[in-house]
């Protein structure tokens, strides 16, 4: 098994990650009204307004980690899969469903007042750490849409 990292491949599936805000552009709406409302009311109703910035950094992070993985098990020559890449599936789901334990435990652990700005963060991480496994499972298998 030879892994290589490629700073170039891993730009160009950070930017094809990223295109999702503009190509899920209802999706993306939502989620700025829904993030300013929270902002908006949090600040409104805080009086010394603080987040816990590295936990939330932390977990939408893991985004950057699954295009990592994409990028260092990418499909070999002429695209052909290889032959652990079923496995990729399972990896990248388990990061997921690490994002989704680690947000509600960073949830959990935010003041009272700022559970909702928490929420909107940790829900801007996982709709790009959901468009990264997206990337990131083509990249492993090969088989581009």
């Amino acid at each position: 098994m030879q892994l290589a990292f490629s700073p170039q491949y891993f730009m160009w599936l950070t930017s094809m990650a990223t295109s999702i805000f503009f190509y899920a552009w209802p999706i993306t709406l939502t989620l700025v009204v829904l993030t300013g409302f929270c902002w908006f009311n949090w600040a409104k109703t805080t009086a010394k307004p603080k987040l816990n910035w590295g936990w939330l950094l932390g977990v939408c992070s893991i985004a950057l980690i699954i295009l990592l993985y994409g990028t260092l098990h990418r499909a070999g020559k002429n695209w052909k899969p290889r032959p652990y890449s079923e496995l990729a599936s399972y990896i990248v789901s388990g990061f997921l469903i690490t994002q989704l334990c680690l947000s509600a435990v960073v949830v959990h652990r935010s003041n009272r007042g700022a559970r909702l700005v928490s929420t909107s963060v940790l829900v801007w991480g996982f709709f790009l750490s959901l468009s990264a496994s997206f990337i990131t499972l083509m990249s492993v298998s090969g088989q581009w849409l």
